[in-house]
């Protein structure tokens, strides 16, 4: 916990809440309300979705955020990650996740996104995968993501369903399936993955 050095990101140098106290705050925030009515539960349970949602769409912009500096700080003579971002396993403790190593002791961006987030190696780069697309390719997919319209395993059939399209008509059909043309509102896991589909093939149906 405690304050964080550095700015509040307006250049003033004031300091900053650490990630802890922030957490803590926003558990305070959140927390459940056990003498609500019955509509007043579910509301929350509501709630507490959508911002599981928005959470794991902040994980994704901070997947993308740490390959790129892990990428960065191990250019020189570290190991090469794979396009999952994956190097050599080493050996490191929780608590040295994402600070810069030896290179006896690097592992790949992807299995220290998955140590952080409690999953396996697979899992890790799968994530990863999914946060790069989001990030630089599918804005709109992303934001249904911000908003709750898609959990993150609908989101991931998405990016899975338009994998084999170009830049370009993956961007088209992201736009297409935005979150304010309504087609994820109370859409399933498999009438998300029909949609996706049948986008990606209006596109491109011999890539699909």
């Amino acid at each position: 916990g405690g304050a964080a050095t550095g700015t509040d990101g307006r250049g003033n140098g004031a300091p900053r809440a650490g990630v802890e106290d922030r957490v803590a705050a926003a558990a305070v925030l959140v927390r459940a309300d056990l003498s609500a009515d019955s509509a007043g539960l579910i509301d929350q349970t509501r709630a507490l979705e959508n911002l599981k949602c928005w959470a794991d769409g902040q994980q994704a912009r901070l997947a993308v955020a740490f390959e790129l500096r892990h990428r960065e700080e191990h250019a020189n003579g570290e190991p090469q990650a794979d396009n999952a971002g994956q190097a050599k396993p080493g050996t490191l403790a929780a608590g040295d996740l994402g600070k810069k190593r030896p290179k006896a002791q690097t592992l790949g961006a992807a299995e220290q996104i998955a140590l952080a987030r409690g999953e396996s190696p697979h899992r890790g780069g799968r994530f990863l995968g999914m946060a790069k697309a989001l990030v630089t390719e599918m804005p709109h997919t992303l934001a249904a993501l911000d908003t709750g319209q898609l959990n993150e395993e609908r989101t991931i059939h998405v990016v899975k369903e338009t994998a084999c399209l170009s830049v370009e008509d993956r961007a088209a059909v992201d736009e297409e399936l935005a979150a304010d043309t309504g087609t994820f509102n109370g859409a399933g896991t498999r009438a998300v993955i029909a949609a996706a589909r049948a986008a990606a093939i209006r596109r491109d149906a011999r890539s699909v």
